[in-house]
C-alpha cells in the first residue's frame, strides 16, 4: 500500500498544485479582466478623444475652407476694386495731363501776350513821348504864331493909330483952317 498512498498523496499534491494553479489562473483572470476593463475604458476614452479630435479637425478644416474661400473672395474683390481704382486713377492722370497740356498752352499764349503787351506798351510810351514832344512843338509854334500875330496886330494898330492921328491932325488942321475963313 505504500504505493497507493504514494499515489494518493501524489494525486493529492497534484490536485493541490492544480487548485493552486486554478486559483492563480483565476487571480490572473481577474487581473486580466480588470486590465481588460481598464483597457476597454482607456480604448473607449481614447476613441472618444479620437472622435473629438476628428470632429475638431473636421471643424478646423471646414473653418479653414470657409476662411480660405472668404479670403479668396476678398482677394478677388480687392483685386477688382484695385483694378477699378487704378483705371480711375489712370483716367484722372490722363485728364490732369490734358489739363496741364492745356495750361502749358495757355501759359505759353499768356507769355506771348505779355511780351506783345510790353511791346505795345513800349510803343505807346514812345508814341506818347513823341506826341508830347510834337504837342509841345505845336504849342510853342502856336504861341510863337500868336506872339507874331499880336506883334503884327500891334504894328497894325500902331500904324492905324498913326494914320488916324495924322488924319486927325489933318482934319483938325483942316477944320481949324476952315473955321478962319
Amino acid at each position: 500500500m505504500p504505493t497507493g498512498i504514494n499515489n494518493e498523496s501524489k494525486t493529492q499534491v497534484e490536485i493541490t498544485k492544480l487548485k493552486n494553479r486554478i486559483i492563480e489562473l483565476e487571480t490572473h483572470l481577474k487581473e486580466s479582466k480588470k486590465l481588460s476593463l481598464k483597457l476597454k475604458e482607456t480604448v473607449e476614452k481614447k476613441t472618444q478623444q479620437i472622435f473629438g479630435v476628428e470632429k475638431e479637425i473636421i471643424e478646423a478644416v471646414e473653418s479653414y475652407r470657409w476662411k480660405k474661400g472668404d479670403l479668396l473672395q476678398r482677394g478677388i474683390s480687392i483685386e477688382e476694386i484695385s483694378t477699378a481704382q487704378i483705371k480711375s486713377l489712370r483716367n484722372q492722370t490722363n485728364l490732369i495731363s490734358q489739363e496741364i497740356s492745356g495750361a502749358d498752352i495757355v501759359l505759353y499764349d499768356n507769355t506771348k501776350l505779355h511780351e506783345k503787351l510790353k511791346e505795345v506798351s513800349t510803343l505807346q510810351i514812345k508814341n506818347f513821348q513823341n506826341q508830347s514832344s510834337e504837342r509841345e512843338k505845336i504849342k510853342q509854334k502856336d504861341f510863337d504864331t500868336r506872339m507874331a500875330m499880336e506883334e503884327i496886330m500891334r504894328k497894325i494898330i500902331k500904324n492905324s493909330d498913326a494914320v488916324y492921328k495924322q488924319d486927325a491932325v489933318i482934319n483938325l488942321n483942316f477944320l481949324s483952317s476952315s473955321s478962319y475963313y
